[in-house]
């Protein structure tokens, strides 16, 4: 039978395996090795011979700050330090790969509930991201088995530019400025559980348009305890984007204390803030929208507190689909 078709053979032993991508990553997949988690965030692949295994996990890339020890940190909490007890941990000098991103190399010792293993974590730094990929394989004999298929994958990772990333579902990262020009909204809100009661809600909004001019609008309430009041700020102001870079210049801001009969009980002055963020989109399976996520040095009045997801825990996160409810308008 395999006789018969000597050339079939041949061509699928020399197939390419298909790139794929993750975030605003593109990578080759490893070849030879079973895709085994597909969850939103990560991509895992695993190979098992006989009692061996090797499990590479890419974890998707987020916006990278200034702080490059506190990148790599962070991608050891999440990746590593969150699921495992590390010993033994030691770390390469940064080097580059074949793609021209940063690479950060450490390995350890790792334990859990179900046992020990060797592992690596390769953070990658570069194109404003920082995203990792961990190896996993049951001892330090057999995880070099794994490295060079590792390294394959590592070495194949790009990073889409600004001109190409789209807003297709799946994707994540920086876009193009004209995607840009929308209305972005986010809204909070405060119960306490049993009561009805409400400690305060936020509603707040971003207008950018194709000018390069924007508006932003913030709705505080304060909630069930106290005097009815809602707290207002309107700035408006010029934007620049220069790739994953967005720079909010204000040239008017104000702010009013207003009662539920729409009085003017006090005036305040609210802080003109100059700031830039790292920009992206992330699509969200669950809302099925794409977000866009505002990253800037350190929280902001404008926006506030940090929303605190676990995929940007240091950020903003706007819609451009979801209903605004000004109690104001």
């Amino acid at each position: 039978m395999l006789r018969s078709l000597p050339c079939v053979v041949t061509l699928l032993l020399s197939a390419p395996v298909a790139a794929e991508t993750l975030g605003v990553w593109t990578f080759t997949p490893p070849d030879g090795y079973t895709l085994t988690d597909s969850a939103e965030g990560l991509r895992g692949y695993t190979k098992i011979t006989g009692k061996t295994f090797c499990a590479i996990g890419l974890y998707v890339p987020r916006v990278a700050t200034s702080d490059v020890p506190a990148d790599i940190n962070k991608e050891w909490a999440d990746v590593i330090a969150a699921r495992f007890s590390a010993a033994n941990v030691v770390r390469a000098p940064a080097k580059p790969t074949k793609k021209k991103l940063t690479q950060y190399v450490m390995g350890a010792n790792l334990s859990d509930k179900n046992g020990t293993y060797a592992a690596q974590l390769v953070v990658l730094i570069g194109g404003g991201t920082v995203g990792s990929v961990r190896l996993m394989s049951n001892d330090a004999r057999t995880i070099t088995t794994c490295q060079d298929a590792t390294r394959g994958v590592v070495d194949s990772i790009t990073i889409k530019s600004a001109a190409t990333v789209t807003s297709e579902p799946g994707d994540s990262g920086t876009a193009t400025a004209a995607s840009l020009a929308a209305a972005w909204s986010a809204s909070s809100l405060s119960k306490e559980p049993g009561t009805g009661m409400s400690n305060g809600s936020i509603v707040r909004q971003y207008v950018f348009k194709k000018d390069g001019t924007y508006t932003f609008r913030r709705e505080t309430w304060f909630g069930h305890h106290g005097p009815p009041r809602w707290y207002i700020v309107d700035e408006s102001g010029t934007y620049k984007v220069a790739g994953n870079r967005l720079t909010l210049t204000p040239n008017a801001v104000k702010g009013v204390v207003k009662d539920d009969k729409n009085k003017v009980v006090k005036t305040e002055r609210p802080a003109a803030e100059t700031t830039t963020y790292a920009w992206q989109f992330h699509y969200s399976k669950g809302l099925q929208e794409n977000q866009l996520v505002l990253t800037p040095e350190k929280a902001t009045s404008r926006d506030g507190a940090f929303d605190g997801g676990s995929l940007f825990p240091n950020s903003y996160s706007y819609s451009s689909q979801s209903k605004v409810e000004w109690r104001y308008p």
